[in-house]
């Protein structure tokens, strides 16, 4: 196993900082790099950290120098800005031989390709070991130290191991997979889903038809991960698949969900929706149906929701889906 003793994490967003509290009680540094060390918000989060943690090892910095020092970095910002702030932290500190834990969900746009994160860091001349961390996770839920299951997918099994003694608690369990794509898959595909779910709780369609909705979009997604990815099919069905994608679309607590919502209640147009937070299924509703249409994957709900999305197609298509299946059922 490795030995970890000083971790980097790229983000201080809500997850980010909920990696931190997570790795706190076992490392000797914990360094969360984000763009501005000094708001209030960063303040607030370290504030919160000490008293609910005692984690005063835990540096918020926008200092990339440190990077050097570190034997393992979480990757945990919005996958749309993934690549800007790899690329400016690569042009400073060389990152390809520090093993890297990708907890960011997405898939990432470069050169006219669309890219898992994964493919991408290998692409930019990643050497190290990379691992997936993925499961129904809310930040607010693991801040409050309520149980939590997770699941961290790596090729290498002792690195997977070694994350696992480093975050595993009382309160958080992460087994592990090897299926490091499908997890992939699955965690930026959910986000696509989850708008889907949104939309559907706007039109006030009821819990029968959202849950009918959600057994649809996993069946799909097995199809994909197993035919698109050549992923493990049983990865939609533990928690970085179905785990996740039902926590997402059931919860207000999900952008995308909420984005979803507000679309089929049709007060904003989506265009202003999208440029006031961070919709992640929004980019990957495109990169996906792309990958679709590429491996000639007839993915149904995929297609309807990029509809919704970019050709302003009315969102009572997801209705007819559900009625669809219904009568052929």
């Amino acid at each position: 196993m490795f030995q970890i003793k000083n971790i980097g994490i790229l983000g201080g967003g809500a997850w980010g900082v909920t990696i931190a509290s997570l790795c706190a009680s076992k490392a000797k540094n914990v360094y969360v790099f984000t763009e501005k060390s000094s708001s209030s918000s960063i303040a607030n989060a370290q504030h919160t950290l000490s008293l609910k943690f005692n984690a005063q090892h835990v540096e918020f910095t926008d200092d990339t120098s440190k990077i050097h020092n570190i034997d393992l970095l979480f990757i945990a910002v919005p996958s749309k800005s993934l690549i800007n702030v790899i690329n400016n932290i690569h042009k400073k500190q060389d990152i390809t031989n520090i093993p890297i834990v990708i907890c960011s969900k997405g898939f990432v746009y470069h050169q006219a390709s669309h890219y898992l994160i994964s493919e991408y860091l290998l692409k930019i001349g990643v050497q190290s070991p990379i691992a997936v961390l993925s499961g129904p996770n809310f930040a607010e839920d693991l801040m409050a130290k309520k149980p939590t299951q997770s699941l961290i997918g790596s090729k290498e099994l002792d690195f997977a191991k070694t994350i696992q003694a480093t975050m595993n608690n009382d309160y958080f369990y992460a087994g592990i997979s090897s299926d490091i794509d499908g997890m992939q898959v699955c965690g930026a595909s959910k986000n696509i889903y989850a708008i889907g779910a949104g939309i559907l709780k706007g039109l006030d369609v009821g819990d029968n038809c959202s849950a009918a909705f959600l057994s649809s979009c996993i069946r799909e997604l097995y199809d994909i991960v197993k035919f698109g990815f050549n992923g493990i099919p049983d990865t939609v069905l533990g928690p970085s698949g179905s785990g996740d994608l039902i926590l997402t679309c059931s919860n207000f607590t999900s952008r995308n969900t909420y984005f979803g919502y507000l679309i089929a209640n049709g007060t904003e147009k989506i265009e202003s929706l999208i440029s006031k937070r961070t919709i992640e299924g929004y980019d990957a509703t495109k990169h996906m149906q792309n990958f679709c249409i590429q491996k000639n994957i007839d993915a149904k709900i995929i297609k309807l929701i990029f509809n919704i999305l970019y050709n302003n197609t009315d969102c009572r298509v997801l209705l007819d889906f559900i009625y669809e299946g219904i009568n052929k059922a």
